[in-house]
C-alpha cells in the first residue's frame, strides 16, 4: 500500500456503514457524528461540557497533531485560535496561568489553615488584588479567570470578594470589563444564595440588557445560569420579586430563551421536585403572565411556556419521538409506559397556541436529543 492508500483508509473511518460511501457524504456523516458526541454523548456520560465550540477546536487540534511530536502548548494554542470568548483567551495567556496559580495557592493556604483561617492575606492576596485593580491587557485576562472563581473566592474571604472581585462584573462601573468578566463568571459556579443576595442577583438582572440578546455561548450560559438560580438556589423568584424585574426589563428574545432553559433543566428534577417548583413559584408566575402581569405574554413566550408546563407535570420523560405516516407525531414511551399523563392546573389549562405541536416537538428534541425517524 502507498502513503495515499493509508491516508484514504484513515479518511474512510472505521464505521462499516460509512466507509463505502461517497467521500462528500462520508464527510458529512462523520461531521454529524462529531456533532452528536459534542452535543449529547458527553452530557449523557456525565461530563458537563459548557463550551461546545471550544471542544470542537480541541478535537480538531488533537487530530491535526496525530502521529506527530507536537507539544501540548502547540495543541492548546491551536485550539485557542478563532475563539472570541474572553475566558478561553485568558486561560491560554500567561496572565491567566498566573491567576490560576494564585488561586491554587489561596486554596492551599485555606486547606492548611483549617479552622484557623481568617481570610486572604500576604503575597497571594496582594497579587490577586493587583490583578483585580489593573487596567492593562494582562490584568484583563487575569480578571476573567478571577471572575470564573467568584464562588470560591467568596467562600474563602467574603468581604474581600465583595470589595475586589464583585465590582468586576458590575456594568455600572465598567461595562466592557463587566461583559468580559461575565464570560468567566458564567463558566464557573454561581455560588451560594448568600452571594446572590449580596448584589450578584441584582447584577444578573442588570446584565439582561447586555447579554440577553446574544446568540453566542455567553448568551446561552447567561440564560442557563439564570434558570439555575430560579430552580436550584432557594431564592423564590416570585416571592422575592426578582423574576418580575427580569420579565419587565428583558427583551422578548431573552425571556423566551430563559423559558427554554427552564424547560431543559426540569427533566433533571424528580417528579416531587418538579411539583414543588410548580407549587412554589411556577404556577403563580404563569397565572400572572396569562393575566398580563407584569407584562403581556407574547406568542413566542406562550409557545415556550407550553413545554415548561408539560415537563413540570410529567413524571417520566419520554425516550424517543417518531414521525408516523401522514406526518403526525407519535410518542414512544419507556417500555413500561408512562406512570401518569401530563397534568395541567388553573385557568391556563385550556389555553392553547396554534404552534403547540411543532414547537413542543422541536423543543423536546433539542432538550433530550430525541431521535427522529
Amino acid at each position: 500500500m502507498t502513503l495515499a492508500d493509508y491516508a484514504a483508509e484513515i479518511a474512510r473511518s472505521g464505521f462499516p456503514g460509512i466507509r463505502p460511501l461517497d467521500p462528500m457524504l462520508r464527510t458529512d456523516l462523520l461531521d454529524g457524528y462529531l456533532d452528536r458526541v459534542a452535543d449529547y454523548d458527553l452530557d449523557e456520560s456525565g461530563a458537563g461540557i459548557r463550551d461546545r465550540k471550544a471542544l470542537r477546536r480541541w478535537l480538531t487540534a488533537y487530530a491535526a497533531a496525530t502521529a506527530t511530536a507536537t507539544s501540548f502548548a502547540t495543541v492548546r494554542n491551536a485550539a485557542a485560535e478563532g475563539s472570541n470568548e474572553p475566558l478561553h483567551r485568558a486561560i491560554n495567556h500567561w496572565a491567566g496561568d498566573l491567576a490560576e496559580v494564585a488561586l491554587r495557592l489561596a486554596h492551599r493556604e485555606y486547606q492548611v489553615a483549617g479552622e484557623g483561617w481568617t481570610g486572604l492575606a500576604g503575597p497571594t492576596k496582594a497579587v490577586m488584588e493587583a490583578m483585580a485593580n489593573g487596567c492593562d491587557q494582562a490584568s484583563r485576562h487575569a480578571q476573567a479567570v478571577l471572575a470564573s472563581r467568584l464562588s470560591f473566592l467568596f467562600a474563602v474571604d467574603e468581604q474581600w470578594c465583595l470589595d475586589a472581585v464583585l465590582p468586576l462584573v458590575d456594568p455600572d462601573i465598567d461595562l466592557s470589563r463587566a461583559i468580559r468578566c461575565w464570560d468567566g463568571l458564567l463558566m464557573g459556579r454561581i455560588g451560594p444564595p448568600k452571594l446572590l443576595e449580596n448584589r450578584l442577583l441584582d447584577l444578573f438582572l442588570a446584565m439582561a440588557q447586555h447579554l440577553g440578546d446574544r446568540r453566542d455561548e455567553t448568551g446561552r450560559h447567561y440564560h442557563q445560569r439564570l434558570a439555575e438560580v430560579a430552580l436550584f438556589h432557594g431564592i423564590n423568584p416570585v416571592e422575592q420579586g426578582w423574576l418580575d424585574r427580569y420579565t419587565t426589563s428583558a427583551a422578548e428574545e431573552s425571556r423566551v430563551e430563559w423559558i427554554r432553559q427552564i424547560s431543559y433543566a426540569l427533566p433533571h428534577l424528580s417528579s416531587g421536585e418538579a411539583d414543588a417548583q410548580w407549587d412554589a413559584w411556577m404556577g403563580q408566575y404563569w397565572s400572572n403572565r396569562l393575566a398580563s402581569r407584569p407584562r403581556e405574554l407574547t406568542d413566542e413566550e406562550d409557545t415556550a411556556r407550553l413545554l415548561t408546563h408539560l415537563l413540570a407535570h410529567t413524571k417520566r420523560t419520554l425516550s424517543h419521538c417518531q414521525t408516523l405516516e401522514g406526518g403526525a407525531i407519535g410518542i414512544r414511551p419507556y417500555p413500561n409506559g408512562l406512570e401518569a399523563p401530563p397534568r395541567c392546573r388553573g385557568p391556563e389549562a385550556g389555553r392553547a397556541h396554534p404552534a403547540v405541536a411543532p414547537a413542543t416537538a422541536l423543543f423536546a428534541g433539542r432538550c433530550f436529543g430525541w431521535v427522529w425517524w
